[in-house]
């Protein structure tokens, strides 16, 4: 089959807010295979410009594959890419974000963030900042 399409959304603080309604409704699991959420955006015509990613780092993908997928459809695209409070898929999300332009950060439970790169200077500390939530 092929995947889903829905239309762009004007963004203001009614839509915004009636997506994150839909997104708290939603079931988690984990294990996504981040190739299906970037080739939904990228099917979009126009393809977007900008993508903002969050995942919880678990399953991904191989960024070259993603990457090829994406500049395929939009040379410039810039992809954004944000680790919800984790370490895990950090080479994979850095290649991404830094072969388009893109940041690549962590957000703590606290809402504050860390650069991505500091996961490459220093994990253990990072990983005790994501414990501490702050």
């Amino acid at each position: 089959g092929s995947l889903p399409l829905a239309e762009w959304q004007i963004v203001s603080r009614e839509t915004v807010s009636e997506t994150m309604q839909e997104l708290r409704k939603k079931e988690l699991y984990g294990g996504t295979d981040w190739r299906w959420p970037f080739k939904m955006a990228m099917n979009h015509k126009p393809p977007p410009d900008v993508i903002f990613f969050m995942a919880d780092g678990t399953g991904g993908a191989k960024p070259d594959e993603i990457l090829s997928y994406a500049k395929r459809k939009n040379p410039r695209v810039q992809i954004n890419m944000f680790a919800m409070e984790t370490t895990s898929g950090a080479a994979e999300m850095a290649q991404i974000a830094k072969q388009t332009n893109g940041q690549h950060k962590i957000i703590l439970r606290s809402g504050k963030t860390i650069e991505g790169e500091e996961v490459f200077k220093n994990k253990r500390s990072v990983e005790a900042r994501i414990k501490r939530g702050r």
